[in-house]
């Protein structure tokens, strides 16, 4: 059996790495008697895996972790079962059992939408920043820096004035082919702002387009079963 699950990283754990992420889950499943299948060869490990690595302090409502199991159980159950041993500010949300036709993490995955909240009113040039002929933004990689218009690759936007700050809702690519860090599109919206703008950014979702609209992984997985039959 295989399962799709979804989970989320809170404030007070953010800063831990993907790897101890990693070993907590590993750590819960044993404590949760969860029934996961091991890959094979001379150091077998629980065939657990995510879709892209989440930056360490960012906050996030929406990871995905792809799990093989040995025997069958209820997704609820997992949910239950992994919720009563996990630590706190981190925590299993849904999962869906996945058909032979369900894609591997990393290749249904294609975006992620993000929620960025600026100290001051500046929804305005936020309009004018997304609505330009190109967003240019500097990306930093091992062969080094270089600037890439990602206009195309920003699927949807809204910002708005709350009170005395802006809330920014941004839903961008996050691929394999092309994926668009948020704290690199943050540094292009300060650098237009011209101005020094305290603010917090949390990840809502991991997500993929489908049609005209966004599906979380679970909720395609879901998909894939119904047209399934």
């Amino acid at each position: 059996m295989r399962l799709i699950v979804q989970f989320e990283r809170l404030e007070n754990i953010k800063y831990i790495s993907q790897l101890d992420m990693l070993r907590t889950i590993h750590r819960a499943l044993r404590r949760a008697d969860i029934p996961v299948a091991y890959s094979e060869g001379f150091n077998p490990q629980p065939r657990v895996s995510f879709g892209f690595a989440l930056s360490v302090g960012l906050v996030s409502r929406g990871e995905y972790m792809d799990i093989h199991l040995k025997s069958d159980i209820a997704p609820d159950e997992f949910i239950r079962r992994m919720n009563a041993v996990m630590p706190e500010g981190m925590s299993f949300i849904c999962a869906a059992a996945a058909g032979d036709k369900t894609p591997k993490m990393g290749k249904m995955i294609d975006c992620a939408a993000f929620e960025v909240t600026f100290d001051g009113n500046i929804a305005d040039k936020l309009d004018e920043f997304f609505h330009g002929d190109s967003i240019v933004i500097e990306r930093h990689t091992k062969k080094g820096t270089s600037l890439v218009d990602v206009k195309d690759h920003i699927y949807s936007y809204s910002a708005e004035n709350v009170g005395g700050s802006t809330r920014l809702r941004v839903i961008q690519a996050l691929s394999e082919e092309m994926s668009v860090r948020i704290d690199d599109l943050v540094a292009a919206i300060l650098a237009f702002v011209g101005e020094s703008v305290c603010y917090k950014t949390v990840k809502i979702n991991t997500l993929l387009r489908q049609g005209s609209g966004f599906v979380t992984p679970v909720e395609y997985t879901e998909l894939l079963k119904t047209e399934q039959g």
